[in-house]
């Protein structure tokens, strides 16, 4: 069992990069794909869902719900 809560995303992103031959590169997604690129470039940034919550009493009840699911990670 794992922790599911609902992150706002954009229905269409342009993400922009290199290429391992460090040449520019563009690509343009929707729908699931955007979300799904959203999702892996927060990963690469070091954004989880918890800090994607809109308020703070949200993060905190996602935080006490995790810990009820894994208490051995409580400190």
């Amino acid at each position: 069992p794992g922790l599911s809560v609902q992150v706002a995303r954009s229905q269409r992103v342009v993400v922009r990069g290199f290429t391992v031959n460090r040449e520019w590169v563009e690509v343009e997604a929707e729908d699931i794909v955007a979300r799904m690129m959203q999702h892996e470039i927060d990963h690469l940034d070091g954004i989880t869902m918890v800090d994607r919550l809109a308020t703070r009493q949200m993060r905190r009840n996602a935080l006490r719900f995790w810990f009820k699911l894994h208490p051995e990670l409580e400190a």
